[in-house]
């Protein structure tokens, strides 16, 4: 999916700040911390902070050219990976789309982004969720799908994510079942560290002490 796809209607830009409070008013409602700005053609000048409008002081006072312009935007043609780059990069709420000309075509929000990632890793798909922590180099895909396929299921989603301080990796499996106590007790006596499990099956055992360990790891 590209940019382009992603862009929020809700969003207008600012080309000029006769009216301040109006601005700051508009910020609020959209419980937004920047707004991206325009010049009269509709050429992008760059993001600007809500803080820096608050120090704004007198609307005869503001021109444009002088005001702190963040330069921030990605094209609408690139994947939407860069989007969420920029928004992590910059702890932005909005990122600013632009096209070949730099001419401004729409921002992305977070809840796009947020929709985007959750229809990429499969989140409202039917099926059991199992994650696994393991070193990089025990990495690999064609030995975890055989032991699933062995218990006549398979993974119909698979996502990682690295840890550089500990040089493991964790791996998310979406399985398209919701028993998956037979691939549990399997990835298990094959030596598998499978720190959490979601499905209609659940059985006590350690793995539920470290769902709170995962949750804060993973910033949800």
């Amino acid at each position: 999916m590209y940019n382009h796809q992603l862009i929020s209607n809700i969003i207008k830009p600012v080309t000029d700040f006769k009216d301040l409070p109006g601005v700051t008013d508009m910020l609020d409602k959209l419980n937004l911390d920047q707004i991206p700005v325009v010049n009269d053609e509709g050429i992008y000048l760059g993001l600007l902070e809500k803080s820096a409008i608050y120090d704004l002081e007198t609307e005869e006072d503001v021109d444009v050219v002088n005001l702190p312009l963040k330069k921030i935007a990605v094209p609408g043609d690139a994947h939407c990976f860069t989007a969420a780059k920029i928004q992590q990069q910059f702890s932005l709420d909005l990122v600013p789309v632009v096209n070949s000309e730099n001419e401004y075509v729409g921002a992305i929000t977070n809840d796009n982004l947020l929709t985007f990632f959750g229809n990429l890793t499969g989140i409202n798909e039917q099926g059991a969720l199992i994650v696994i922590e393991m070193k990089d180099v025990d990495y690999s895909i064609s030995q975890l799908s055989r032991l699933v396929e062995t218990n006549d299921a398979h993974i119909t989603q698979l996502n990682t994510t690295n840890d550089p301080q500990t040089g493991l990796i964790t791996i998310t499996l979406r399985i398209n079942k919701q028993d998956v106590s037979t691939i549990i007790s399997t990835f298990q006596r094959y030596e598998y560290n499978v720190v959490y499990y979601m499905g209609e099956e659940r059985y006590e055992n350690e793995l539920k002490s470290n769902f709170n360990n995962l949750m804060a790891f993973l910033e949800i």
